[in-house]
């Protein structure tokens, strides 16, 4: 499983996606999820996209029944809705709340939260923003290869001013920025 897992992250095409099977437990539907979702940029015409992306959804459906609020489900699902376009644009600005809601960091999703939060930035709530911010804050600091591609995104955006006064205060108490 673990490989399957390092192939998924990575985008890489691992052959055809398992059979549906909506009677596994919660984390193996989402991982399967995740395997139907990796398949979607190697669909070969919309027919085969649209199969993919229903399966997806049937398995993230089924996951979050057998395990309500969360929040790794409801990423998985903002994602899905952000594959179809402007058509899942809502669903997956609602998705993407409902996972900040449960689940404010999550080390696996973490850079697609913040990049498409902050790409979708006006259209979310004050709670779900801070949730961002800080989430890209925490980022940065257990991930510091990430540091200049999160900053360059949150420049590029209106959540650089309230990141940038969070990692002030943040950072004020660091041992490199503490006086002497």
């Amino acid at each position: 499983m673990a490989s399957v897992q390092f192939t998924a992250r990575r985008g890489l095409p691992i052959g055809p996606p398992p059979p549906l099977n909506l009677a596994q437990p919660p984390r193996a539907l989402l991982l399967d999820a995740q395997l139907y979702l990796n398949q979607v940029p190697f669909a070969q015409d919309a027919a085969d996209k649209r199969r993919l992306l229903s399966m997806a959804q049937r398995m993230i459906a089924a996951a979050l029944a057998g395990r309500p609020g969360w929040g790794e489900a409801e990423a998985l699902e903002a994602y899905l809705q952000s594959l179809k376009g402007s058509e899942g644009k809502v669903a997956a600005q609602r998705a993407l709340v409902r996972s900040y809601d449960h689940m404010p960091y999550m080390r696996e999703a973490a850079a697609w939260r913040i990049r498409y939060g902050l790409a979708q930035w006006g259209a979310l709530p004050d709670a779900t923003q801070r949730r961002i911010v800080d989430e890209a804050i925490w980022f940065v600091r257990l991930r510091p290869e990430q540091r200049d591609s999160i900053f360059a995104a949150v420049r590029a955006t209106p959540a650089y001013f309230p990141f940038m006064l969070r990692w002030r205060t943040v950072r004020a108490f660091d041992a490199d920025r503490l006086p002497n």
